[in-house]
């Protein structure tokens, strides 16, 4: 399973560390038919953030993966690893 992805920069909210990947809740069974709907939900994601993080928050990439990979990539910019309730 694949989800939409964003890269989240978070500097000027002074987040430590000031990256982080935020994942969609709507699978898609394959990376290519992910990819496809990236261009229609492209302002929806880019307003959600805006509206999350109050303006201070940009993205700084958007892409399609899957959750072991968000939580890879998460624990490689720093975050820490979840708690299994958080999963």
């Amino acid at each position: 399973m694949y989800f939409l992805s964003a890269l989240v920069n978070l500097t000027l909210a002074g987040a430590v560390p000031t990256h982080g990947w935020i994942q969609d809740n709507i699978s898609y069974e394959t990376q290519e038919e992910c990819q496809s709907d990236i261009q229609d939900r492209f302002m929806e994601v880019h307003y959600s953030v805006h509206q999350w993080f109050h303006g201070l928050g940009s993205i700084d990439q958007i892409a399609c993966i899957t959750h072991e990979e968000f939580k890879k990539l998460n624990l490689e910019l720093g975050h820490k690893k979840p708690s299994q309730n958080n999963i």
